[in-house]
């Protein structure tokens, strides 16, 4: 109803939850939604130790704003993104499924049994300066932005073709790097690992050694380097024994 209700938080601020804040694309961001990010923003700055009670809200970022801007910064943008999700959602016609809509209320219901119940979820809420609606739709994002990932799929919007990818790395300035794996330990059939034994490690070395020789004396040459990688990398193989990623490993700056 937009009341301040019993939230202290708005009561302090002079602020109703349904007070529009931002604009996206003519969506509007209301406060209830701005200040749930922002007390999770303010919460992770004070978990890695950037603030702490009055202190370090004055301190400059490398970018030169304050802490105080760059947290303020940062509840804005993930309002922002959100929101965007939902406008792009409402263009394309995508909604919650029956499924996803009994997925997200269990998922609910579990919070609320994890918080000790309806009384102390409801205080988790209002410390997060959110209402119990505001923050189901806050959860029902992620499942608007599954749908417009499958939509999207589906119209063939998401294909990336070779071409597609050689631009890229061409405009981002961005290189492939293909490399030679000689491993140091074993795989156990659990998917732990061992080291190798003093003298496989020296046998690994040596063979390192025989490959860069080679390559020396061509020229560093890039056949002969795929020859050598396709014969004797030991990284990931398909089960005939073909490499996974022959081409190299992408976006590596």
């Amino acid at each position: 109803d937009g009341d301040q209700g019993t939230d202290l938080a708005y009561k302090c601020a002079g602020l109703k939850k349904d007070f529009p804040l931002i604009t996206v694309d003519g969506a509007t961001v209301e406060a209830e939604e701005y200040l749930f990010w922002l007390v999770n923003a303010v919460s992770e700055q004070q978990y890695y130790g950037a603030i702490s009670g009055d202190e370090g809200w004055d301190d400059l970022q490398a970018d030169g704003t304050t802490t105080a801007q760059a947290v303020k910064e940062d509840a804005r943008q993930a309002a922002v993104l959100y929101q965007v999700v939902r406008n792009k959602a409402k263009e394309l016609g995508v909604t919650l499924t029956d499924e996803q809509t009994e997925q997200l209320t269990a998922s609910l219901d579990g919070a609320k049994e994890q918080a000790g119940g309806q009384a102390a979820y409801q205080n988790w809420l209002e410390a997060n300066c959110i209402s119990e609606e505001g923050f189901a739709t806050l959860n029902e994002v992620g499942y608007l932005s599954q749908g417009i990932r499958e939509k999207l799929s589906q119209a063939g919007e998401l294909a990336v073709t070779d071409a597609d990818v050689a631009n890229f790395v061409e405009d981002e300035g961005i290189y492939a790097a293909k490399h030679i794996l000689i491993s140091t330990r074993h795989r156990n059939d659990d998917g732990s690992y061992e080291d190798f034994s003093p003298e496989e490690k020296e046998a690994a070395f040596a063979q390192v050694q025989d490959l860069r020789e080679q390559l020396r004396k061509a020229g560093d040459d890039e056949a002969l380097f795929d020859t050598l990688m396709n014969e004797h990398s030991q990284d990931g193989r398909d089960e005939e024994g073909n490499l996974y990623y022959p081409q190299g490993y992408d976006f590596v700056y």
